[in-house]
């Protein structure tokens, strides 16, 4: 029997969320992208809650010495809820510690990358990322030492070794189409000063991903679909029976 996704659950792990895109573009220098994007946003994130990054402090001939540095963000823009970043061929939002839930993310979603691409910085989308990271303190929902591993679908075996297990990390990834989805899975972790468990579900699509604002949201709608589709099938319908699952009608 297909297994139901809920539309919520309460109380809710996840502690960070993004979406990301990485772009090529016909714009030669990188200032000029900076301030194209701080002029249309900044009704949006006014100045004071604009940053830049630690990785400006570098010097600029070995930014551009080195390709992998395009992909890195330059600026922040931040407001109570949400965090956008913006670098030579990369662009973000996010939703840092507490999680709004789909409909409101999405709606700030919608909202920035409409101005983004309005802006005719994007020639082409190289990769779409969607990243959701949850965790699970040692006594979440009331559980004493709670450990992920005890409340998901996943089976492993170890031979018969006379030893405690302190951590566990598991990593795989998950192609289902267009989409590729980096899981991790780990217990007795450290996040921001707390020790719990994690799972960090990494979808992202490389293939031809329309640059047009309809064809993107698709996209993004689609890889966060997956993102729930392989959470909700990997925790155990009893844990989620304790996280007073709302459904669809």
């Amino acid at each position: 029997m297909k297994k139901r996704i809920p539309k919520t659950i309460e109380p809710c792990p996840i502690r960070d969320s993004i979406v990301e895109i990485q772009f090529n573009t016909t714009i030669i220098h990188p200032e000029v992208i900076f301030g194209k994007v701080m002029d249309a946003f900044s009704n949006i994130f006014p100045g004071e809650n604009i940053k830049s990054l630690p990785i400006l402090e570098l010097p600029k001939q070995l930014i551009e010495k080195r390709p992998e540095l395009k992909f890195k963000p330059h600026y922040q823009f931040k407001d109570d809820t949400f965090v956008m970043q913006i670098g030579p061929q990369v662009f973000s939002i996010g939703v840092p510690n507490h999680y709004v839930g789909w409909t409101a993310f999405y709606k700030k979603i919608e909202e920035c990358f409409s101005k983004f691409i309005e802006l005719k910085i994007v020639e082409s989308i190289k990769r779409l990322g969607i990243r959701y990271i949850s965790f699970y303190e040692q006594n979440f929902i009331g559980i004493d030492n709670f450990d992920i591993f005890k409340h998901i679908d996943l089976e492993y075996s170890l031979p018969d070794i006379e030893r405690t297990k302190k951590e566990m990390h598991i990593r795989t990834l998950l192609v289902n189409g267009q989409y590729s989805s980096n899981l991790r899975v780990l217990n007795n972790v450290a996040m921001n000063d707390q020790v719990g468990s994690i799972i960090d579900i990494d979808t992202s699509c490389t293939n031809s991903i329309n640059v047009d604002l309809r064809g993107l949201l698709d996209a993004i709608n689609n890889g966060h679909d997956e993102e729930k589709y392989i959470i909700f099938n990997l925790l155990k319908q009893e844990f989620i029976d304790k996280l007073n699952p709302k459904y669809e009608d």
